[in-house]
């Protein structure tokens, strides 16, 4: 069952930003705008990851999540501001 905390669902959006972004003028990129307000500041784990949804990496709490924004994402459902 995926833990829905702020953290969580923060990191989420980071890694969607980061490795999902279709260059510096997209929506998803917009997003680090918030992020930075927030003082979000990524793990050096963020940085790393060998396969973005891969059963290799650590907490699936933010892979479920993930992949939740992902599936909005390409329905065309995700809001950026």
């Amino acid at each position: 069952m995926t833990t829905w905390d702020r953290f969580n669902i923060v990191r989420a959006y980071y890694l969607y930003a980061a490795y999902y972004h279709g260059g510096k003028s997209s929506a998803a990129y917009s997003l680090f705008g918030p992020l930075s307000r927030m003082r979000y500041r990524p793990s050096d784990s963020d940085s790393c990851i060998p396969d973005r949804l891969s059963d290799e990496w650590d907490d699936q709490d933010v892979r479920d999540i993930l992949a939740g924004i992902i599936r909005r994402d390409r329905r065309g459902d995700l809001r950026h501001r």
